[in-house]
């Protein structure tokens, strides 16, 4: 439990970026913090471990003043993970995964346990990743990782600063499933910052709106769309939030569009280091504008392992389930309910990749698409 008891922050410029914040985050939450920038969120996240020390008020962690603590111990025990995840280059995944253990001087065995069993609750396989270095990853990849270097040593607490900023919507979808999954894995308390209005209705159980150094309004996703404050809310949530049937969108009307493209020559080095530099775990293989599947990071490291990282993406199986453009989400969710698969290449009516479109984006399109922000009573300019 994470408790704020009127918590104020003023800089030495006078800027007051909190302004006496009271608020209990309950044992085991996900909460998210949202608001324009300068509202005050991320200088709330950083008072919780100390990073910035508030000015007046107290921050209790399982009712304990932070200020009774010291600083490096708090910090050693909150897991904490920012967009710019920062592993380690010269270390390994499991050595990456183990740096705060081997400060707390952790065994070898425990270290190494730790980390094998880290890394199967995301579903990546041990004896593949832990030998592994930071080049070797996509950036989502590097990013579980660093979400799991933040768990390592089993904190009560997880602080995530837009951790999911930095990267692809495909990939952050998954991320976003990912996240929950672990959530109901591990049962943490945490306290994630982001812009996203999109993601912070994904993840949270509450979401706190933030405006000004204060809180607008914290409340269960749900109730926030129903029930805004006041025009700020609704504003901010977006009129774009419009109740329409699912089955009057299209598929083209929330696919990803950009996808990152090679040939099916390139070789696996070729695919890791695109994956890496458009932050995504998927790429899409075409040649010209014969397009031959989608190949995800998992997949990928699969054949580096068994074919060398040399061998061609054509050897590889590709994922080929697709969707008409010009097909409503109904029919892709049927499509996806159809297949173990998380992601649907988007074709037009010719038969040209135009997009992709994952699995886990539904909620997101419920809340950005189907939901009125009208039905509350406000009629705003779209946002």
């Amino acid at each position: 439990m994470v408790v704020f008891e009127d918590v104020t922050k003023i800089y030495d410029d006078e800027t007051v970026a909190v302004d006496g914040l009271n608020l209990t985050v309950e044992r085991g939450e996900f909460m998210v913090f949202i608001g324009p920038s300068g509202c005050g969120k991320t200088t709330t996240l950083q008072m919780i471990n100390r990073l910035k020390e508030p000015t007046s008020g107290r921050i209790l962690v399982n009712g304990e003043d932070t200020r009774d603590m010291k600083a490096v111990d708090l910090r050693r025990n909150m897991g904490y993970v920012i967009q710019e995840i920062a592993l380690f280059p010269h270390m390994t995944v499991g050595q990456n995964i183990s740096v705060v253990p081997d400060l707390l001087g952790w065994s070898q065995e425990e270290k190494l346990e730790r980390a094998r069993e880290l890394l199967a609750l995301v579903d990546l396989d041990p004896d593949v990743y832990m030998d592994r270095y930071p080049r070797e990853l996509s950036g989502g990849q590097q990013q579980r990782i660093g979400v799991l270097r933040a768990l390592a040593v089993d904190p009560d607490v997880l602080l995530m600063d837009e951790p999911f900023g930095g990267l692809d919507p495909l990939t952050r979808d998954q991320l976003h499933d990912e996240l929950k999954i672990l959530q109901d894995k591990v049962q943490k308390t945490i306290i994630f910052v982001t812009h996203d209005m999109d993601e912070a209705l994904k993840l949270a159980d509450r979401v706190t709106l933030m405006r000004d150094g204060k809180l607008v309004q914290v409340d269960s996703p749900e109730e926030i769309l129903r029930n805004p404050n006041d025009e700020f809310v609704a504003d901010f949530i977006g009129s774009e939030r419009r109740l329409i049937s699912p089955l009057d969108v299209l598929v083209r009307e929330v696919m990803l569009e950009d996808i990152p493209k090679l040939g099916s020559d390139a070789s696996l080095d070729d695919a890791l280091s695109l994956m890496q530099e458009k932050k995504t775990d998927y790429i899409a293989v075409a040649d010209g504008d014969d397009f031959k599947g989608m190949l995800s990071a998992h997949r990928l490291q699969e054949l580096r392992l068994d074919t060398g990282p040399e061998s061609s993406i054509g050897d590889a199986e590709l994922i080929t389930v697709t969707v008409d453009s010009r097909e409503t989400m109904m029919t892709a969710v049927h499509r996806l309910a159809e297949t173990e698969e998380h992601v649907l290449a988007v074709m037009n009516r010719k038969g040209k990749l135009v997009g992709a479109i994952s699995r886990g984006w539904l909620p997101d399109i419920l809340a950005k698409e189907l939901w009125p922000k009208e039905a509350a009573g406000f009629e705003t300019e779209e946002s």
